[in-house]
C-alpha cells in the first residue's frame, strides 16, 4: 500500500537577521493511510516544523513531500491542525466555534448544527453548546479544538503535543476518548509529544527523532494490543520492555 504521507530526504532551512537555523535534516518517513504515528524527541528537533510542512504552512523545504501521491507545494487544505493552543475564537461559543468551519464552506445551518451537536455529545461536552472559551476548563477547550478540526472530515489530522498544558488527570481522559474516535473512523494521525508513555499508549509506531537538525534516528513498532486500556497501559505485557528500548535510544539525544 502506498502511503498517504510520503516524505523524502526533507531538509529545512530557517533564514532570519542573516543567520540561518538548520531545522531538518534529511528527513524520510512514510505514513500509511489511517495509521496513528506518534513522532517524539527532544525539545527544538524539528517536529513541529515537520508538521508545519505536511500542512504547507512551513514553505519553501528541500526534499520531496508527496500528499496522496502529488507534491505539496502550498497550503495543504486536506488536512486537519490541532496546535498546542486551543486557539477558539472568545467571541463564538463552543457550538459557532465547532460549526465554524462549515459556516466557511457553506453548510446550512441546520446541516452544521446537526454535524455540531454529534461530535459535542461525542466529546461529552453536552450542556455547553452556548458557554464562551472562557467558561470552559482547559480540558474542555481542547476537546472542542480537536472536535472543530473533525467536523470537516480531514483525511489527515496533525497534532502538536496537543495535551501538553493539561493536568495527568483530564490528559489520560482525553487520550482514551481520542482513541475511541480514532478507533471508530481511522483517521491517519500524526502525534507530537515528548511524553513516551503517551506514545506508546496511542501509537502503532513511534518514529525518535535526533537532536537538531532533527533526522529520524529510529523507528519502532508498536505491539501492543488495541483497544487499549491507556489508564493501565502500564499493564500491557511488552509495555515496559518497549519503552525502556524507546528511551535508552532517546536519552542519548538529550543534551
Amino acid at each position: 500500500m502506498d502511503p498517504i504521507i510520503d516524505l523524502t530526504h526533507i531538509t529545512k532551512t530557517y533564514r532570519s537577521k542573516g543567520k540561518s537555523v538548520l531545522a531538518l535534516k534529511d528527513v524520510t518517513l512514510p505514513v500509511e493511510k489511517g495509521s496513528f504515528t506518534t513522532i517524539v524527541g527532544p525539545s527544538g528537533c524539528g517536529k513541529s516544523t515537520l508538521l508545519k510542512i505536511i500542512a504547507g504552512i512551513s514553505l519553501p523545504y528541500q526534499g520531496r513531500l508527496n500528499y496522496k501521491g502529488r507534491e505539496v507545494a502550498s497550503i495543504n487544505t486536506d488536512v486537519g491542525f490541532v496546535t498546542q493552543d486551543s486557539n477558539l475564537f472568545p467571541w463564538l461559543t463552543l457550538s459557532e466555534n465547532v460549526e465554524l468551519a462549515l459556516k466557511i464552506r457553506g453548510v446550512s445551518k441546520e446541516q452544521r448544527a446537526q454535524a455540531a451537536q454529534k461530535l459535542i455529545d461525542t466529546m461529552q461536552l453536552t450542556g455547553f453548546e452556548t458557554h464562551y472559551p472562557f467558561e470552559l476548563s482547559g480540558g474542555m477547550q481542547k476537546r472542542c479544538s480537536i472536535i472543530r478540526t473533525l467536523i470537516y472530515d480531514p483525511d489527515i489530522i496533525l497534532m502538536d503535543e496537543p495535551f501538553g498544558p493539561l493536568d495527568a488527570q483530564t490528559r489520560l481522559v482525553l487520550q482514551d476518548e481520542l482513541l475511541r474516535i480514532w478507533d471508530t473512523n481511522k483517521k491517519t494521525i500524526l502525534f507530537v509529544t515528548h511524553d513516551l508513555t503517551e506514545a506508546i499508549a496511542l501509537s502503532d509506531k513511534v518514529v525518535l527523532f535526533t537532536g537538531r537538525p532533527g533526522t529520524v534516528k529510529r523507528i519502532f513498532d508498536v505491539p501492543l494490543p488495541r483497544p487499549r486500556n491507556v489508564f493501565e497501559i502500564h499493564n500491557e505485557k511488552g509495555f515496559t520492555d518497549l519503552y525502556h528500548e524507546i528511551w535508552s535510544h532517546f536519552k542519548t539525544e538529550i543534551k
